[in-house]
């Protein structure tokens, strides 16, 4: 062995190459390896809690519900949303205007109901028991669809005075009012009907409001726009609430639904289903009748008998027409309800 070499600093020099050399392969490694699929964002009001949760509620999917003014308001901040739902068209239109989401769609629509605790100790029958005065009332505030639309009611009723006359607490979104209710902390409670199917377990009663006083409750969905969004996964998300599956649990949930886009394709295959059956026809009453007006001229054996052809062939190509319009009719229909929807 060479009189200088130092043994101790050779062998530790090899061992630091061999560890620098396992770290850049583990860093490699990891590089290589695909990353983990990043779960679709979902930001819906406190209302499609039970529902949205039932549509799926798989690992894909993250939640936060919460009053639609608030979520507005945090996507509105850079929140990292992929998928708004609002209890009402005002906040999605906002932010389409503004360029923060797609172009929103119509896919529930819900009613303001009365709700009170069980037994309904200070015996509420109608909206105008409230009148009287002295009772403890759960709104939402005005900043969010329940609170809005409850004003609108009243307003509408001529009754918003009940809310200087009664005890009003006011609540950021529908589940805290929901708890005030089932916790008899209130003696009514106004909400949609759908929460008040939710918590009728705990006895809670649902006391609907007289006919022509309901306003138009619409829920609508966008996907939202934004740096490092998961487009696909809010576009399949949609696809959920607004097919099959989702419109089936959002009823069963008790929501309304608005015109299904799927009728209007099938009412639009039908209609060129008929304009060929009307071509046909029409083709075929040409030719029958047009063989009846020879034979005719020709006083052929066969005249009466082509004729009695032609005028069942007019018949036919008449009724076709008129189905036509009729089909024509019921498209024009489902095109605008889901145009106004």
């Amino acid at each position: 062995m060479p009189k200088n070499f130092n043994f101790k600093t050779k062998v530790s020099g090899m061992t630091n190459s061999r560890v620098i050399l396992a770290i850049l392969a583990s860093v490699a490694l990891l590089l290589t390896i695909p990353a983990a699929a990043q779960a679709t964002n979902v930001y819906a009001a406190a209302s499609l809690r039970e529902a949205f949760q039932k549509i799926d509620g798989s690992d894909d999917v993250t939640y936060n519900f919460a009053g639609s003014g608030a979520l507005r308001d945090q996507i509105k901040a850079g929140a990292p949303a992929d998928v708004f739902a609002a209890a009402s068209p005002d906040e999605p239109q906002e932010l389409f205007t503004n360029g923060n989401c797609e172009r929103p769609v119509t896919f529930a629509t819900n009613e303001v109901a009365m709700l009170v605790p069980a037994g309904n100790p200070s015996n509420i029958q109608s909206i105008y028991d409230l009148k009287t005065g002295n009772r403890k009332l759960a709104i939402g505030i005005e900043d969010v669809p329940i609170g809005k639309y409850t004003r609108e009611v009243l307003s509408g009723m001529g009754l918003l005075g009940i809310l200087d006359t009664n005890t009003v607490t006011q609540e950021p979104n529908v589940t805290g009012i929901t708890s005030k209710v089932a916790l008899g902390e209130v003696d009514v409670g106004f909400a949609y009907v759908t929460d008040g199917m939710i918590v009728a377990d705990q006895g809670v009663q649902i006391i609907r409001l007289p006919e022509g006083s309901q306003p138009a409750v619409r829920y609508q969905i966008c996907v939202v726009k934004r740096d490092g969004a998961d487009t696909a996964g809010a576009e399949a998300y949609i696809k959920k609430v607004t097919g099959q599956l989702g419109r089936g649990i959002l009823s069963e949930a008790g929501f309304g639904l608005p015109p299904d886009p799927a009728d209007v394709a099938k009412k639009q295959k039908k209609v060129k289903k008929v304009q060929l059956r009307v071509k046909n026809v029409t083709k075929n009453k040409n030719q029958v009748c047009k063989k009846a007006k020879k034979a005719k001229k020709r006083r052929a054996g066969n005249a009466g008998k082509l004729r009695t052809r032609c005028t069942k062939a007019k018949k036919n190509m008449n009724k076709a027409k008129k189905d036509l319009k009729k089909v024509k009719k019921e498209l024009k229909e489902a095109e605008d309800a889901l145009k106004n929807a």
